[in-house]
Parts: C-alpha cells; structure tokens; sequence
C-alpha cells in the first residue's frame, strides 16, 4: 500500500513479467458504500480506524478484499475477485454492511442494492468460508466476524522493493 503524505493509502497489486524482468501493476475495481472514489482498497485516517486484509480463495485464482471503517458508522465491504489472463481482474461481487452507532440501523448491500439481512449475511459467510491463504492483514477487530479465524502470523504480502529483489534472485 502506498502513500505519499496522505491519509489514504491504495493498495497496490503487481504481477511480474519474467520476460521483461519488471513487475506489472494489476488494475481492479474495488468500489465500497463507505464513500471511496477510488477504485481501489485504501487504509484511510478516520476516527475508528479501518482494518483490512486480503486473502486468497479456494478456488483457483479468487482473491478476497475485506474491510471495515469504523467513524460515524461501521462500513464493512468484501469482494471478491477472479484473476484473468495477463492483468485482468474482475470483481465478481461486492458485499457491505452499514452499521449506525446513532440509530442502531444495520443494512446490507449487494453491489450496491440493498439487500436483506440473510442475503448480505450468507455473502459474508461464503466469504469466510472460501479463506484459503492470507497475503495482508491490518488487525483483528470483532465487528467483523469474517477476521476472528485468521491467524496474522503468515501473511504473504511484501513491500515492492523486497518483492523485486525475491524475484531477481530467482530469475
């Protein structure tokens, strides 16, 4: 994730060429209801914090992007993603749930259309169940259940820098 003297910082994902020796960034969409523009997932400052991570699926080439920001409201959103040929993400689904600490509401979305309870819920539940492997994690919180069962010891994910070295070694 990078940031340059931000409050936001982007996740970065990167594939590497062997042939051309240089790491190729992928593009993904990661849209969420908690007012991200971007595209992308970010770590932003707000009062509560966020808390992510990123894991990969069962099944052959699914990736897995949870995250909750906690402020005004807790806004959880998980997607999941399927790698294509080359560069090419696809966003399969987005799931997301808006907690309010003031009204005690609690709804759930499914791409963006509102969605019941048992709906939203199942999304999250089959998110929980597809974890295979853990590549980022921030932090465990309680609000989102689908991090009580990972284990942050592991993870996968290393600075770009480190990566390109990982890989010049090999190649």
């Amino acid at each position: 994730m990078i940031a340059e003297d931000q409050y936001i910082a982007e996740l970065c994902i990167y594939t590497y060429d062997p042939d051309q020796r240089e790491a190729v960034q992928i593009h993904y969409d990661y849209k969420d209801l908690s007012g991200a523009e971007s595209g992308a997932l970010t770590d932003a400052e707000v009062a509560g914090g966020t808390e992510f991570m990123v894991y990969a699926g069962k099944e052959p080439g699914s990736l897995y992007m949870a995250r909750i920001v906690t402020d005004e409201a807790a806004f959880s959103d998980i997607s999941e993603f399927t790698f294509g040929e080359g560069t090419r993400v696809t966003r399969n689904w987005t799931v997301s749930n808006i907690y309010s600490y003031y009204d005690k509401t609690d709804r759930y979305y499914l791409n963006g259309e509102e969605v019941s309870s048992d709906e939203g819920g199942r999304y999250f539940a089959r998110s929980r169940d597809n974890y295979r492997e853990l590549i980022m994690f921030s932090g465990y919180t309680d609000i989102m259940s689908v991090f009580s069962h990972v284990q942050s010891d592991r993870p996968v994910a290393m600075t770009y820098e480190d990566a390109m070295d990982w890989l010049d070694e090999r190649v």
